[in-house]
């Protein structure tokens, strides 16, 4: 970015200041919305006829990465690659934004148009071992949330309902926590008794609701929190009875969630078990 330094917006930067600064590579978004010079070759087309961008080192070596409108324009409604490779850019080392681009570009056999040269190792697998897969993870399970969450709105005929509100979640915070200090289901993991406990409070809920029957929105939603603060109830005194520092505070670190441990391996698997569940 040749303006990282910039105190002023990209609106307000002009075409001299772009010429002053001679850019390597240009980034273009190819837009179709029947405007004039909206697509990537119409600007191209422009850069290389005017005089001044004409002499830029990134026009004469043809070196431009064209970005599809619909990464761009959220009016589109596609998903967007523009803030994934974004949320690449940021951790504890300072890597500049195109070296993360370029190195995405390689891994995924582009890497004739990649702006930079490789990074060191160490970095590249940074970048492709360590923050992309957790981008990657962190988009996969927001489209689940938001799958899951349409389903159980549809399911119980409840625009409000979502699992904190009919106690699912509380109920998973018991199976896991129950699992975690009881000891309950010997070997079982974590993620396993908190999806026990998800099945339990949810049953639980339909019995209060009188099975099949179909029940207003309002008693759909007290039923819920009654649901939902028992469960809370139950893991509180759980805690409180069994749990020792160490461990409500493993207990509480495993509520809150990390990606940090996120790899390739863990990304594929979360991606083929979300399309399942959506395909089914």
């Amino acid at each position: 970015n040749i303006f990282a330094d910039a105190k002023t917006k990209w609106a307000e930067v002009s075409w001299d200041e772009v010429a002053a600064r001679n850019p390597d590579v240009i980034i273009l978004a190819d837009l179709t919305r029947g405007e004039p010079n909206d697509t990537a070759k119409e600007k191209i087309a422009l850069l290389k006829k005017d005089p001044l961008t004409s002499k830029l080192a990134a026009v004469k070596g043809d070196k431009f990465i064209t970005i599809p409108g619909s990464h761009m324009d959220p009016s589109y409604g596609s998903a967007s690659t523009v803030p994934i490779v974004t949320a690449s850019l940021f951790g504890s080392a300072n890597i500049r934004p195109l070296d993360v681009v370029s190195t995405i570009l390689r891994h995924i056999g582009l890497g004739g148009i990649a702006p930079t040269p490789p990074l060191p190792g160490l970095l590249d697998a940074l970048i492709w071992e360590s923050r992309f897969p957790r981008v990657l993870l962190a988009v996969a399970i927001g489209m689940a949330l938001a799958v899951s969450g349409a389903v159980l709105q549809a399911v119980t005929r409840n625009p409000l309902a979502d699992p904190y509100l009919l106690g699912v979640s509380s109920g998973a915070s018991t199976g896991a926590v129950a699992v975690l200090l009881l000891g309950i289901g010997g070997s079982v993991s974590l993620s396993t008794g908190a999806f026990a406990g998800g099945l339990v409070s949810f049953g639980l809920l339909l019995l209060l609701l009188g099975g099949g029957r179909v029940a207003s929105p309002s008693r759909v939603v007290l039923t819920g929190v009654l649901v939902s603060q028992f469960f809370a109830g139950v893991t509180s005194v759980i805690l409180m009875v069994n749990g020792d520092a160490n461990s409500t505070r493993g207990f509480t670190y495993w509520l809150l969630g990390t990606l940090g441990g996120a790899r390739w391996e863990g990304v594929t698997v979360t991606v083929l078990i979300i399309l399942a569940g959506v395909v089914a």
